[in-house]
Parts: C-alpha cells; structure tokens; sequence
C-alpha cells in the first residue's frame, strides 16, 4: 500500500514509455553490446579514441547504406559492357539449425537467387553441415552446391579472381573444413 506525501496524494510511477519504445530500447541494448561492444571499447581507446572511430564507423555504415542503391540497382552485362538496371532481382533462403547431441549441430541452407535482366547470374544453392564445438575449437564440415552457370559465350561466371589473378570458380560442387579458436 502507498503511503500518501505531503500534499495527500499516493506517489505513483507515471507510464511514460510505450511499448513501441521499449523494444526500441532493448534492441538497441543488444546491438550496443553484442556487435558494437561499448564498454570495451571506450575501456581500451579512451573517451577521444572511441568517439572518433564511432564516427568513422557511422560513416562508413552510411557510405555503405547509400552505396547499395546504386551498386544493387545496376549491373555490367558481361556479354554487352553495357550497364543493366537490376532493380526488382531477389534472393530468397531458407536456413535451419538444429543441436543434433551435446555440441554438435546440423545446419540446412537453400537459396534461390533471380537476376533480372541478367538471368545468366541466376543460380540456386544448398548446404548442408555439422559444426562441433569443442572446449574452445569448433570444427565444422559442409557440403556445398552452386547451380550457376560456369560460363557463357567464353565469358566466365561466377568466377572470382585471386590476390595472383587466377580464377577461381564459385559454382559446382565442393567440400570445405573448419577449424576456429575462440580466445
């Protein structure tokens, strides 16, 4: 029960945040400290240092935020040279994960990607993995499968370069290992 003060009043906590701002505030609790690290970093670069790479990271998030309208709107046909308008091309996926035993997890991908106007860049994929994490190892094992076209009128797709100008191609079928370390 509520003791009345001075002016005979039951003192009471006024609702002044919806729930709108509620959410808002703990997503945005959870994007500060899980991907941003706060406390880490204004401990390790001081309150100038971790301003200043704040700022660069606003910036660079926001060249990247404005980049994409051009760069995911607008493609170079490989056959023509020419500049294509892509807008309206998807990429759809589906992914599940499930815990198969203690520390060991299955992982299922499948996607669908649809390049309009450049239908030779159309492709579907699938995975599928374990991972197994143990002490502070997590190894891990796929299967992989790219549909997309290798090439086209001796032009490569889906073809990536290396740091010593090889190609390397992306499409086909292929097994990868992992092993990582969290310290």
């Amino acid at each position: 029960m509520d003791t009345p003060d001075m002016s005979g009043t039951a003192p009471g906590l006024k609702k002044t945040l919806g729930t709108f701002q509620l959410w808002g505030i703990a997503v945005g609790l959870v994007i500060s400290g899980e991907y941003f690290g706060w406390s880490y970093g204004w401990a390790s670069a001081g309150t100038l240092g971790f301003a200043v790479t704040v700022v660069f990271v606003a910036l660079m998030y926001t060249c990247f935020i404005y980049s994409s309208q051009y760069w995911f709107g607008l493609a170079l046909d490989p056959l023509t040279g020419r500049h294509v308008s892509t807008r309206g091309s998807t990429y759809l996926e589906a992914n599940w994960s499930q815990e198969v035993a203690p520390g060991l997890t299955l992982t299922l991908h499948v996607g669908r990607q649809h390049l309009r106007r450049l239908g030779m860049f159309d492709f579907t994929d699938v995975k599928i993995g374990v991972t197994k994490q143990w002490k502070t190892w997590s190894l891990g094992l796929a299967a992989m499968h790219n549909d997309g076209a290798r090439g086209r009128q001796q032009v490569p797709l889906w073809t990536f370069l290396d740091a010593n100008g090889r190609g390397r191609r992306v499409s086909g079928s292929a097994v990868v290992h992992s092993a990582t370390q969290a310290f």
